[in-house]
Order: C-alpha cells, then structure tokens, then sequence
C-alpha cells in the first residue's frame, strides 16, 4: 500500500488510509506528530522567507485554500489564501493569511526591496505605489493570454 503524501491529503483522509492498510493509530496521534513536526520545521521556515526577502526579484501570489470550518455550525469551511513567495534563489516560501486582502502584503513584504513580479491585481499595485523601495513590475504570462484570446476575435490588433 502506498501511504499518503502529507502535503496533498488532510489528515483525517490519511486516518482512513491507514486504517484501510490495516494501520490502526488514534486521529489525536496523527495531529499531535503533524504538530510536533510543524513545530520542528518552524525554524528552517523562518530562515527561508527571511531569505526569500532578500531577492533582488521577487515573484508574489495569492491561491485559495479551504481551511477550518466557518463560524455559525454552518459545516462550511473557510476560505483562506496561500500567498507564495518564489525568490530569486528559486526557492519559494509560503505564508497563509485568512483573506487575500491588500492589508497582508504590509506584513508580508516588511523589509523587501527590489522588484516585485505580480499578477494584475490592484493591492499590489496599491502597496507598491508609494514605496519608491519596490519597482512593482505586471507579468508578462498574464499579459501573454489576453494577446492569445484576442486572436481570434482581433488577429491583426493581436499580431
């Protein structure tokens, strides 16, 4: 039996794995040790987004991910944001926030200076305004798609 990969099955999912391959371990177990190693990996964490902020060029993000349930006893679950950091060393760091609010990037890009590559969303255009530190530079695979879907409708205004 292949067992599951931590980081692409929550734990409860990797619970019923290892109990369909015959592993009996407490739910509480599996969270503790996910804890304890979380703990671990902290540090080495930290060092690398210190890192990832030294770039000179700095690639920023923000993905959705479902994460805890809503307030309420609705069953829903949270929509919180992965934001990934991709520096020059091709390393990437990630930080979560519960929003992909423009309030995060304060935080987040404290004490970056350099050449921030993001997608066209308005916060970062809003951050790096006024931040003569940071040249805020719009990528070109975005800008890329918008050509390719115009061809067909506008081929000579696209070429």
């Amino acid at each position: 039996m292949r067992f599951p990969c931590a980081t692409r099955l929550p734990l409860y999912r990797q619970h019923q794995r290892l109990q369909m391959g015959g592993v009996q371990v407490a739910r509480c177990a599996l969270t503790q040790q996910s804890s304890r190693a979380m703990a671990l990996l902290q540090p080495i964490a930290e060092a690398q987004f210190k890192h990832v902020l030294q770039s000179k060029v700095l690639a920023l993000d923000e993905t959705p991910i479902k994460a805890g349930l809503q307030g309420g006893g609705s069953g829903k679950m949270h929509q919180g944001y992965f934001w990934p950091l991709y520096g020059e060393d091709r390393e990437v760091s990630f930080r979560y926030h519960e929003s992909r609010a423009g309030k995060h990037l304060h935080k987040l890009l404290e004490g970056f200076h350099g050449t921030l590559l993001t997608d066209a969303y308005g916060a970062y255009h809003a951050y790096a305004a006024n931040k003569p530190e940071i040249t805020h530079a719009n990528c070109w695979a975005h800008a890329r798609r918008n050509f390719e879907h115009s061809l067909e409708s506008e081929p000579s205004a696209a070429g």
